[in-house]
Protein backbone atom coordinates (compact mmCIF):
# COMPACT_ATOMS: atom_id res chain seq x y z
CA UNK A 1 0.00 0.00 0.00
CA UNK A 2 2.53 2.42 0.67
CA UNK A 3 5.16 1.97 -1.96
CA UNK A 4 1.57 2.02 -4.74
CA UNK A 5 -0.13 4.84 -3.18
CA UNK A 6 -2.88 6.31 -4.86
CA UNK A 7 -3.32 8.45 -8.01
CA UNK A 8 -4.85 12.39 -6.90
CA UNK A 9 -6.54 13.93 -9.69
CA UNK A 10 -4.32 17.52 -8.82
CA UNK A 11 -6.28 19.50 -11.30
CA UNK A 12 -9.97 18.89 -10.00
CA UNK A 13 -8.65 18.99 -6.12
CA UNK A 14 -7.33 22.95 -7.08
CA UNK A 15 -10.77 24.00 -8.59
CA UNK A 16 -12.49 22.43 -5.17
CA UNK A 17 -9.61 24.19 -3.55
CA UNK A 18 -10.78 27.69 -6.01
CA UNK A 19 -14.56 27.18 -4.49
CA UNK A 20 -13.57 26.90 -0.46
CA UNK A 21 -11.17 29.93 -0.81
CA UNK A 22 -13.74 31.92 -2.51
CA UNK A 23 -16.60 30.78 -0.19
CA UNK A 24 -14.09 31.54 2.87
CA UNK A 25 -13.23 35.07 1.68
CA UNK A 26 -16.82 35.49 1.68
CA UNK A 27 -17.46 34.19 5.04
CA UNK A 28 -14.80 36.51 6.54
CA UNK A 29 -15.96 39.15 5.03
CA UNK A 30 -19.08 38.99 6.81
CA UNK A 31 -17.58 38.09 9.90
CA UNK A 32 -15.72 41.44 10.16
CA UNK A 33 -19.50 42.91 8.99
CA UNK A 34 -21.20 41.30 12.12
CA UNK A 35 -18.59 42.74 14.10
CA UNK A 36 -18.31 45.89 12.76
CA UNK A 37 -14.61 45.43 12.70
CA UNK A 38 -11.33 43.77 10.97
CA UNK A 39 -9.83 40.98 13.50
CA UNK A 40 -8.76 37.25 13.00
CA UNK A 41 -11.21 34.62 12.65
CA UNK A 42 -8.96 32.21 13.69
CA UNK A 43 -8.29 33.46 16.68
CA UNK A 44 -10.04 32.32 19.44
CA UNK A 45 -8.41 34.85 21.35
CA UNK A 46 -9.91 37.88 19.79
CA UNK A 47 -13.25 35.41 18.94
CA UNK A 48 -13.53 35.01 22.58
CA UNK A 49 -12.74 39.38 23.32
CA UNK A 50 -15.30 40.07 20.22
CA UNK A 51 -18.35 37.69 21.86
CA UNK A 52 -17.96 38.48 25.57
CA UNK A 53 -15.79 41.11 26.93
CA UNK A 54 -17.47 43.68 23.49
CA UNK A 55 -20.47 41.93 22.44
CA UNK A 56 -21.08 40.54 25.72
CA UNK A 57 -23.44 37.82 23.52
CA UNK A 58 -23.28 35.89 27.13
CA UNK A 59 -25.21 38.08 29.32
CA UNK A 60 -27.90 38.58 26.20
CA UNK A 61 -28.70 35.10 26.00
CA UNK A 62 -28.45 34.80 29.89
CA UNK A 63 -26.25 31.11 29.50
CA UNK A 64 -23.40 30.28 31.08
CA UNK A 65 -20.36 29.91 29.05
CA UNK A 66 -18.11 27.17 30.19
CA UNK A 67 -14.84 27.49 30.45
CA UNK A 68 -11.89 25.62 28.29
CA UNK A 69 -10.15 22.91 30.33
CA UNK A 70 -6.84 24.17 29.44
CA UNK A 71 -6.57 27.80 30.46
CA UNK A 72 -10.01 28.38 32.21
CA UNK A 73 -11.28 31.31 29.48
CA UNK A 74 -14.65 31.32 28.15
CA UNK A 75 -15.33 28.80 25.24
CA UNK A 76 -15.52 29.62 22.12
CA UNK A 77 -16.28 25.84 20.49
CA UNK A 78 -19.21 25.08 18.13
CA UNK A 79 -21.49 23.90 20.51
CA UNK A 80 -21.00 27.32 22.30
CA UNK A 81 -21.68 29.34 19.44
CA UNK A 82 -24.85 27.49 18.20
CA UNK A 83 -26.69 28.68 21.66
CA UNK A 84 -25.36 32.67 20.86
CA UNK A 85 -26.81 32.68 17.60
CA UNK A 86 -30.32 33.61 18.46
CA UNK A 87 -28.83 36.94 19.62
CA UNK A 88 -26.08 38.03 17.07
CA UNK A 89 -25.12 36.99 13.43
CA UNK A 90 -21.39 36.69 14.12
CA UNK A 91 -21.61 33.34 15.79
CA UNK A 92 -23.10 31.90 12.77
CA UNK A 93 -20.57 33.37 10.09
CA UNK A 94 -17.69 32.59 12.87
CA UNK A 95 -18.71 28.90 12.40
CA UNK A 96 -19.64 28.98 8.46
CA UNK A 97 -15.36 29.98 8.09
CA UNK A 98 -14.01 27.71 10.60
CA UNK A 99 -15.87 24.91 9.04
CA UNK A 100 -14.52 25.84 5.65
CA UNK A 101 -11.18 26.61 6.71
CA UNK A 102 -10.68 23.11 8.28
CA UNK A 103 -12.27 21.13 5.14
CA UNK A 104 -9.61 23.14 3.01
CA UNK A 105 -6.88 22.63 5.46
CA UNK A 106 -7.67 18.83 6.26
CA UNK A 107 -8.94 17.59 2.74
CA UNK A 108 -7.49 19.75 0.21
CA UNK A 109 -4.10 21.74 0.56
CA UNK A 110 -3.09 19.10 3.37
CA UNK A 111 -3.29 16.30 0.91
CA UNK A 112 -1.54 18.49 -1.86
CA UNK A 113 1.60 18.33 0.20
CA UNK A 114 1.85 15.40 -0.08
CA UNK A 115 1.63 14.29 -3.55
CA UNK A 116 4.40 13.95 -5.59
CA UNK A 117 4.33 12.89 -9.49
CA UNK A 118 0.46 12.72 -8.98
CA UNK A 119 0.43 9.87 -5.89
CA UNK A 120 -0.06 10.34 -2.50
CA UNK A 121 1.63 7.70 -0.08
CA UNK A 122 0.26 7.63 3.24
CA UNK A 123 2.11 6.33 6.10
CA UNK A 124 0.27 3.00 7.10
CA UNK A 125 0.76 2.66 10.80
CA UNK A 126 -0.57 -0.91 12.89
CA UNK A 127 0.69 -0.08 16.48
CA UNK A 128 -1.20 3.50 16.65
CA UNK A 129 -4.51 2.45 18.35
CA UNK A 130 -4.31 -0.04 21.21
CA UNK A 131 -7.76 -1.79 19.28
CA UNK A 132 -5.68 -2.82 16.67
CA UNK A 133 -7.00 -0.20 13.92
CA UNK A 134 -4.45 0.35 11.42
CA UNK A 135 -3.89 3.96 11.37
CA UNK A 136 -3.05 6.29 7.82
CA UNK A 137 -0.42 9.14 8.10
CA UNK A 138 1.28 12.21 6.53
CA UNK A 139 -1.69 12.49 4.94
CA UNK A 140 -5.02 10.58 6.75
CA UNK A 141 -7.19 9.36 3.99
CA UNK A 142 -9.19 7.74 6.35
CA UNK A 143 -10.01 11.06 7.43
CA UNK A 144 -11.76 11.43 4.05
CA UNK A 145 -15.43 12.27 4.11
CA UNK A 146 -17.76 9.84 2.48
CA UNK A 147 -20.72 12.27 2.19
CA UNK A 148 -20.44 15.12 -0.03
CA UNK A 149 -19.76 18.31 1.64
CA UNK A 150 -22.18 21.05 1.51
CA UNK A 151 -19.96 24.25 0.95
CA UNK A 152 -22.71 26.43 2.81
CA UNK A 153 -23.36 25.60 6.61
CA UNK A 154 -26.53 27.13 7.26
CA UNK A 155 -28.42 28.39 3.81
CA UNK A 156 -30.62 30.89 4.19
CA UNK A 157 -33.53 29.21 2.12
CA UNK A 158 -33.64 26.52 -0.39
CA UNK A 159 -33.07 28.23 -3.53
CA UNK A 160 -29.47 29.23 -1.91
CA UNK A 161 -26.73 27.38 -4.61
CA UNK A 162 -25.14 25.54 -2.29
CA UNK A 163 -22.54 23.35 -3.56
CA UNK A 164 -21.34 19.42 -3.09
CA UNK A 165 -18.05 18.80 -3.06
CA UNK A 166 -16.84 15.10 -3.04
CA UNK A 167 -13.81 15.17 -2.01
CA UNK A 168 -13.11 11.37 -2.12
CA UNK A 169 -13.77 12.18 -6.03
CA UNK A 170 -10.01 13.77 -6.44
CA UNK A 171 -8.30 9.82 -5.78
CA UNK A 172 -8.85 8.20 -9.06
CA UNK A 173 -7.43 4.93 -10.68
CA UNK A 174 -4.56 5.18 -13.14
CA UNK A 175 -4.93 4.40 -16.43
CA UNK A 176 -6.61 1.01 -17.85
CA UNK A 177 -7.67 0.13 -14.14
CA UNK A 178 -10.45 0.86 -11.85
CA UNK A 179 -11.25 1.05 -8.50
CA UNK A 180 -12.34 -1.68 -6.70
CA UNK A 181 -13.91 -1.25 -2.44
CA UNK A 182 -15.51 -3.29 -0.48
CA UNK A 183 -16.82 -2.97 3.01
CA UNK A 184 -18.21 -5.11 5.60
CA UNK A 185 -21.78 -3.99 6.86
CA UNK A 186 -22.08 -3.42 9.86
CA UNK A 187 -19.22 -5.08 11.44
CA UNK A 188 -18.86 -3.75 14.65
CA UNK A 189 -22.85 -4.33 15.53
CA UNK A 190 -22.20 -8.01 14.07
CA UNK A 191 -19.03 -8.54 16.59
CA UNK A 192 -20.94 -7.41 19.07
CA UNK A 193 -24.37 -9.25 18.50
CA UNK A 194 -22.17 -12.43 18.76
CA UNK A 195 -20.19 -11.84 21.25
CA UNK A 196 -23.14 -11.04 23.42
CA UNK A 197 -25.83 -13.45 21.59
CA UNK A 198 -28.62 -10.51 21.43
CA UNK A 199 -31.48 -12.28 19.85
CA UNK A 200 -32.62 -8.73 19.08
CA UNK A 201 -29.68 -7.76 17.63
CA UNK A 202 -29.33 -11.04 15.87
CA UNK A 203 -32.81 -10.49 14.25
CA UNK A 204 -32.23 -7.32 12.97
CA UNK A 205 -29.29 -7.96 11.26
CA UNK A 206 -30.62 -11.06 10.01
CA UNK A 207 -33.60 -9.22 8.18
CA UNK A 208 -31.00 -7.70 5.48
CA UNK A 209 -33.46 -4.34 6.46
CA UNK A 210 -32.28 -1.04 7.46
CA UNK A 211 -30.70 -1.82 10.51
CA UNK A 212 -31.17 1.28 12.39
CA UNK A 213 -34.67 1.73 11.14
CA UNK A 214 -35.51 -1.34 12.94
CA UNK A 215 -33.90 -0.82 15.91
CA UNK A 216 -35.79 2.60 15.97
CA UNK A 217 -38.77 1.05 15.55
CA UNK A 218 -38.26 -1.80 18.66
CA UNK A 219 -36.75 1.08 21.24
CA UNK A 220 -39.51 3.82 20.11
CA UNK A 221 -41.98 1.17 20.35
CA UNK A 222 -43.33 2.76 16.24
CA UNK A 223 -43.67 1.28 13.36
CA UNK A 224 -41.12 1.12 10.86
CA UNK A 225 -42.83 3.55 8.36
CA UNK A 226 -43.10 5.81 11.27
CA UNK A 227 -39.35 5.79 12.13
CA UNK A 228 -37.85 9.39 11.07
CA UNK A 229 -34.29 9.91 9.81
CA UNK A 230 -33.95 11.73 13.13
CA UNK A 231 -35.11 8.80 14.90
CA UNK A 232 -32.48 6.77 12.66
CA UNK A 233 -29.41 8.58 12.95
CA UNK A 234 -30.20 8.92 16.73
CA UNK A 235 -30.18 4.86 17.05
CA UNK A 236 -27.30 5.37 15.39
CA UNK A 237 -25.19 7.44 17.36
CA UNK A 238 -26.46 5.60 20.42
CA UNK A 239 -25.75 2.19 19.22
CA UNK A 240 -22.24 2.73 18.08
CA UNK A 241 -21.74 4.87 21.53
CA UNK A 242 -23.34 2.21 23.96
CA UNK A 243 -20.42 -0.16 21.43
CA UNK A 244 -17.29 1.96 22.22
CA UNK A 245 -17.97 2.24 25.49
CA UNK A 246 -19.05 5.38 25.89
CA UNK A 247 -20.67 6.53 29.06
CA UNK A 248 -23.70 9.50 29.83
CA UNK A 249 -21.44 12.49 29.56
CA UNK A 250 -19.96 11.49 25.93
CA UNK A 251 -23.42 10.61 24.70
CA UNK A 252 -24.40 14.04 26.14
CA UNK A 253 -21.79 15.81 23.86
CA UNK A 254 -22.91 12.81 20.99
CA UNK A 255 -26.57 13.64 20.69
CA UNK A 256 -26.47 17.74 21.97
CA UNK A 257 -28.87 17.10 24.92
CA UNK A 258 -28.46 17.66 28.93
CA UNK A 259 -26.56 15.36 31.24
CA UNK A 260 -30.37 14.51 32.29
CA UNK A 261 -31.97 13.80 28.96
CA UNK A 262 -28.21 11.60 28.47
CA UNK A 263 -29.16 9.36 31.42
CA UNK A 264 -32.87 9.17 30.39
CA UNK A 265 -31.97 7.99 26.99
CA UNK A 266 -29.21 5.91 28.44
CA UNK A 267 -31.68 3.95 30.91
CA UNK A 268 -34.56 3.81 28.04
CA UNK A 269 -32.08 2.20 25.37
CA UNK A 270 -31.04 -0.13 27.86
CA UNK A 271 -34.02 -1.54 29.08
CA UNK A 272 -35.14 -2.29 25.36
CA UNK A 273 -31.63 -3.71 24.30
CA UNK A 274 -30.67 -5.11 27.87
CA UNK A 275 -27.57 -6.95 26.46
CA UNK A 276 -26.03 -3.70 25.72
CA UNK A 277 -25.30 -3.34 29.56
CA UNK A 278 -24.78 -6.77 30.60
CA UNK A 279 -22.37 -7.18 28.10
CA UNK A 280 -20.11 -4.69 28.93
CA UNK A 281 -20.47 -5.70 32.80
CA UNK A 282 -19.56 -9.21 31.83
CA UNK A 283 -16.88 -8.40 29.67
CA UNK A 284 -14.78 -6.31 32.57
CA UNK A 285 -15.62 -8.89 35.22
CA UNK A 286 -13.89 -11.73 32.82
CA UNK A 287 -11.24 -9.17 32.64
CA UNK A 288 -10.87 -8.63 36.07
CA UNK A 289 -11.01 -12.23 36.86
CA UNK A 290 -7.82 -12.56 34.47
CA UNK A 291 -5.57 -9.86 35.74
CA UNK A 292 -6.83 -7.26 33.65
CA UNK A 293 -6.10 -9.27 30.33
CA UNK A 294 -8.40 -9.71 27.66
CA UNK A 295 -8.85 -11.36 24.01
CA UNK A 296 -10.12 -10.18 21.29
CA UNK A 297 -12.24 -12.74 18.61
CA UNK A 298 -9.14 -12.77 17.00
CA UNK A 299 -6.73 -13.78 19.61
CA UNK A 300 -5.13 -10.72 20.46
CA UNK A 301 -4.30 -9.68 23.64
CA UNK A 302 -4.71 -6.89 25.82
CA UNK A 303 -3.79 -5.92 29.43
CA UNK A 304 -5.89 -3.20 31.49
CA UNK A 305 -4.11 -2.18 34.37
CA UNK A 306 -6.64 0.50 35.23
CA UNK A 307 -9.54 -1.78 35.80
CA UNK A 308 -7.62 -2.02 39.37
CA UNK A 309 -7.02 1.42 40.03
CA UNK A 310 -8.48 2.84 42.78
CA UNK A 311 -9.67 6.17 40.94
CA UNK A 312 -12.75 6.08 39.69
CA UNK A 313 -12.38 7.37 36.74
CA UNK A 314 -9.49 5.83 35.69
CA UNK A 315 -11.32 2.49 36.56
CA UNK A 316 -14.46 3.62 34.83
CA UNK A 317 -11.78 4.97 31.26
CA UNK A 318 -10.71 1.16 31.40
CA UNK A 319 -13.64 -0.40 31.58
CA UNK A 320 -15.19 1.62 28.76
CA UNK A 321 -11.51 0.19 26.94
CA UNK A 322 -12.56 -3.23 27.91
CA UNK A 323 -15.97 -2.74 25.81
CA UNK A 324 -14.37 -0.92 23.16
CA UNK A 325 -11.22 -3.40 22.36
CA UNK A 326 -14.02 -6.45 22.35
CA UNK A 327 -16.06 -4.87 19.73
CA UNK A 328 -13.88 -2.79 17.82
CA UNK A 329 -10.32 -4.55 18.62
CA UNK A 330 -12.09 -7.50 16.76
CA UNK A 331 -13.51 -6.20 13.88
CA UNK A 332 -10.35 -4.56 13.47
CA UNK A 333 -8.79 -7.99 12.99
CA UNK A 334 -11.73 -9.28 11.33
CA UNK A 335 -10.12 -6.29 8.87
CA UNK A 336 -6.80 -7.39 8.57
CA UNK A 337 -7.89 -11.12 7.88
CA UNK A 338 -9.34 -10.19 5.04
CA UNK A 339 -6.41 -7.99 3.46
CA UNK A 340 -4.45 -10.71 3.94
CA UNK A 341 -6.87 -13.28 2.59
CA UNK A 342 -7.99 -11.21 -0.42
CA UNK A 343 -4.58 -10.52 -1.29
CA UNK A 344 -2.96 -14.03 -1.42
CA UNK A 345 -6.33 -15.36 -3.81
CA UNK A 346 -6.18 -11.82 -5.72
CA UNK A 347 -2.21 -12.30 -6.48
CA UNK A 348 -1.11 -10.06 -9.15
CA UNK A 349 -4.40 -9.02 -10.26
CA UNK A 350 -5.32 -6.34 -7.74
CA UNK A 351 -2.91 -3.59 -5.98
CA UNK A 352 -4.69 -2.50 -2.48
CA UNK A 353 -4.54 0.63 -1.74
CA UNK A 354 -6.37 1.90 0.93
CA UNK A 355 -7.93 0.22 4.35
CA UNK A 356 -10.58 3.09 6.34
CA UNK A 357 -11.42 0.51 8.88
CA UNK A 358 -14.28 -1.87 7.55
CA UNK A 359 -13.46 -1.15 4.04
CA UNK A 360 -11.04 -1.73 1.43
CA UNK A 361 -9.99 -0.32 -1.63
CA UNK A 362 -8.14 -1.98 -4.93
CA UNK A 363 -6.64 -0.71 -7.96
CA UNK A 364 -7.88 -3.48 -10.30
CA UNK A 365 -7.17 -3.67 -14.66
CA UNK A 366 -10.35 -3.35 -16.14
CA UNK A 367 -10.00 -6.46 -17.80
CA UNK A 368 -9.95 -8.07 -14.51
CA UNK A 369 -12.69 -6.41 -12.80
CA UNK A 370 -15.74 -8.77 -12.45
CA UNK A 371 -13.11 -11.91 -11.15
CA UNK A 372 -11.32 -9.88 -8.93
CA UNK A 373 -14.95 -8.87 -7.58
CA UNK A 374 -16.16 -12.02 -7.50
CA UNK A 375 -13.00 -13.39 -5.42
CA UNK A 376 -13.20 -10.14 -2.81
CA UNK A 377 -16.67 -10.79 -2.06
CA UNK A 378 -16.66 -14.53 -1.57
CA UNK A 379 -12.98 -14.09 0.54
CA UNK A 380 -14.48 -11.45 2.75
CA UNK A 381 -17.42 -12.35 3.21
CA UNK A 382 -15.49 -16.05 4.78
CA UNK A 383 -13.36 -14.45 7.55
CA UNK A 384 -15.88 -14.31 9.98
CA UNK A 385 -15.57 -17.89 10.41
CA UNK A 386 -12.06 -17.83 11.76
CA UNK A 387 -13.75 -16.01 14.80
CA UNK A 388 -16.51 -18.51 14.82
CA UNK A 389 -18.88 -15.83 13.73
CA UNK A 390 -21.23 -16.95 10.62
CA UNK A 391 -21.02 -15.11 6.97
CA UNK A 392 -20.31 -11.29 7.06
CA UNK A 393 -22.73 -9.72 4.42
CA UNK A 394 -19.92 -7.25 1.99
CA UNK A 395 -21.08 -4.54 -0.58
CA UNK A 396 -18.98 -4.47 -3.40
CA UNK A 397 -18.44 -1.22 -5.50
CA UNK A 398 -16.39 0.05 -8.61
CA UNK A 399 -15.60 3.17 -10.44
CA UNK A 400 -12.73 5.45 -12.01
CA UNK A 401 -12.62 7.47 -8.62
CA UNK A 402 -12.92 6.70 -4.96
CA UNK A 403 -16.06 9.29 -4.62
CA UNK A 404 -17.87 7.82 -8.26
CA UNK A 405 -18.05 3.89 -6.73
CA UNK A 406 -20.96 2.11 -7.98
CA UNK A 407 -22.37 -1.35 -6.56
CA UNK A 408 -21.09 -4.28 -8.66
CA UNK A 409 -23.88 -5.98 -10.48
CA UNK A 410 -24.89 -9.61 -8.37
CA UNK A 411 -23.90 -11.28 -11.71
CA UNK A 412 -20.43 -9.95 -11.69
CA UNK A 413 -20.77 -11.10 -7.41
CA UNK A 414 -21.49 -14.89 -8.34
Amino acid sequence: MERRGVSVDMEQLKSMERVLETKMKAAEQECHKAAGKQFQVNSPLQVRALLYDELKLDEKCNVKISATLSKGAKSTSEATLRSLMSVHPLPKWILEYRRLHKAHATFLTGIAQHVKDGVVKPTWVQTAAATGRIASNNPNLQAIPKAPFNVIMFPESEDVDNPLLNFRSVYTARAGHALLAADFRHVECRVFAHAAADSALLAALASDQDLFKVLAAKWLNKPEAAVSSADRERTKRIVYASLYGAGARKLMEILDVSYDQSLAITASFNRTFPSLRSFGQRVVAQARNEGGRLRSLGGRARHLSGLASADPAARAHAERQAVNFIVQGSAADLCKMAMVATSARLGGAAHLLLQIHDELVWEVHEDDLERAAAIVKEVMEGCGRACGLPSLPVNVAAGRSWGTLLPVGLSQQA
